[in-house]
């Protein structure tokens, strides 16, 4: 796998091809996913948008931590934007998710999944044991198998499409009518140090194939 950018550009620019130093309201950028590449990851919902384009909307909230972009990956301390997929998403992204167009993706497509309305991953929070497929609109009256706790947070599932239109048709079928839920973990995207925990050496590199960011 190849570097997200062309570094050779920095001796001239000082920021890495594929990138910008910022991005204004209406415009329109390439956005590729960084961070952990898991359905158990707090913004799963962005992963499985990775590699579409997207309006950015504005800046999160949040400050400047170096006047460039490579100032700013040096300190792990990227900007953060906020922007609206085609499908009406708004999320919050890294900068370095941001590119100029899709040649210069550097990660696999993610996988063609959906969130499920009926079942979710269940975990404790005393031990981390996980009970999965789980009855997502049932939280407390899950219970660990392993210590006995009834503490613990519902993740919702991604299944693939046949997997989905199983369990929705099974959710119409008992003429329930349950919305898709969404992952209850907050992203740290929204919060300042959050940011810290990305990925972004001095070069700002994406992780080697196979590695996932830090917590």
């Amino acid at each position: 796998m190849g570097e997200p950018y062309d570094l050779s550009a920095v001796q001239d620019s000082g920021t890495p091809d594929g990138v910008r130093e910022a991005w204004q309201p209406g415009d329109l950028a390439w956005f590729e996913y960084h961070c952990l590449e898991s359905n158990d990851s707090a913004d799963a919902r962005l992963w499985h948008r990775s590699h579409q384009q997207v309006a950015v909307l504005g800046r999160g909230e949040d400050e400047d931590f170096g006047q460039t972009f490579l100032d700013r990956a040096d300190a792990g301390m990227p900007n953060v934007y906020r922007v609206r997929f085609a499908d009406g998403f708004e999320g919050h992204v890294f900068e370095d998710e941001l590119l100029t167009g899709p040649e210069h993706y550097s990660r696999p497509d993610p996988p063609d999944t959906r969130p499920c309305a009926v079942c979710g991953t269940w975990t404790c929070s005393a031990c981390g044991w996980k009970r999965h497929r789980a009855a997502i609109w049932r939280p407390a009256e899950q219970s660990c198998a392993q210590c006995g706790s009834r503490e613990g947070t519902m993740a919702v599932s991604w299944h693939r499409r046949r997997t989905w239109e199983d369990h929705m048709f099974g959710l119409r079928a008992a003429h329930l009518d349950f919305p898709a839920a969404d992952p209850p973990a907050a992203s740290a995207r929204t919060a300042g140090t959050g940011r810290a925990r990305r990925h972004l050496g001095a070069a700002g590199l994406a992780p080697a194939p196979g590695k996932a960011p830090g917590p």
